[in-house]
């Protein structure tokens, strides 16, 4: 269902030419846990979190992309300059969303290692 709203979404941006503002939005980051002090469904849940954060992240980025070739597009059906300065600040984005999600799989990464060699039996 995400994704069909992110296509109409997309498809208004095109038709209308809305480009002050991006309607594409960036999730928030879970909290990061701490492997020694949670118990096995709480990093679980944790993990999860982080799943859907790194999905979620990816579907932002896209979105982002695609406003950039939306923009373009439409720049060149009105026979105009494209603006530059928004795949620059969509690009800034894109890289500040990765930056992220590594900070995001390192910290559930450390927190699945941390937790692992206090209960080995965990899977």
């Amino acid at each position: 269902m995400k994704t069909t709203l992110l296509q109409t979404a997309l498809l208004c941006l095109l038709a209308t030419g809305a480009r002050a503002q991006s309607q594409c939005e960036e999730p928030v980051m879970p909290d990061p846990v701490d492997g020694s002090r949670v118990g096995g469904e709480q990093l679980r849940a944790a993990m999860a979190a982080t799943r859907e954060f790194m999905a979620q992240s990816d579907l932002y980025q896209f979105c982002l992309s695609r406003e950039v070739d939306a923009g373009k597009a439409l720049a060149v059906t009105e026979s105009r300059p494209f603006d530059g300065t928004l795949e620059a600040d969509a690009r800034a984005r894109i890289e500040a969303s990765q930056r992220a999600k590594e900070k995001a799989s390192l910290s559930i990464n450390t927190a699945i290692t941390i937790y692992k060699h206090a209960h080995p039996d965990f899977h």
